[in-house]
């Protein structure tokens, strides 16, 4: 491009757009993240109830023969 066809006004224009964008793309992303660390410490939480279940009931009713 050379120096007749850029037009500063409007670079600047779409630079602070871009700018806009990425700021509401970061929160949206933000939201998602934690969103993914709750259900996978909901999981985790989920397994470790049902290991513990399991290793309660062993205890109690002895190995299976």
């Amino acid at each position: 491009m050379n120096e007749e066809q850029y037009n500063f006004a409007l670079c600047e224009e779409r630079h602070e757009y871009i700018k806009d964008g990425l700021t509401v793309m970061d929160t949206r992303m933000k939201r998602i993240e934690n969103r993914f660390l709750a259900i996978i410490t909901t999981l985790a939480l989920n397994l470790i109830g049902v290991i513990s279940i399991l290793a309660v009931l062993l205890l109690k009713l002895g190995l299976p023969k």
